[in-house]
């Protein structure tokens, strides 16, 4: 996928071996710097390219609140360095060092 295309981005998984996701009720939205946890979405436009050996970088609009609702959260995300991307049954599925993620392109 391209710099400036929306996106719809949710985690899935950790990798192996690394922290484990923090579970979404006791996650502090905004505040907190532990993984995120599973089922996190956030909507954005990707700010370069996704390439295999660099981060995705994504200018966040929205993410998951502590409902699981999608609030207004203006921000920059940066992911773990890019290991692989494949396109799976649900979406694009990349693999970061730290984590799954699927991504789906928003209209």
């Amino acid at each position: 996928m391209k710099a400036g295309q929306k996106i719809r981005l949710e985690k899935r998984a950790a990798q192996p071996g690394r922290e484990e996701p923090t579970e979404a009720q006791k996650f502090k939205y905004g505040q907190d710097v532990r993984a995120l946890p599973l089922d996190y979405v956030m909507e954005g436009e990707l700010f370069r390219d996704i390439e295999v050996g660099h981060s995705l970088v994504l200018l966040r609009h929205r993410r998951s609140g502590p409902d699981g609702t999608l609030v207004e959260v203006p921000g920059v995300v940066t992911t773990s360095r890019v290991l692989g991307i494949e396109q799976g049954f649900t979406g694009v599925e990349l693999y970061t060092q730290n984590s799954v993620y699927v991504l789906n392109p928003i209209e």
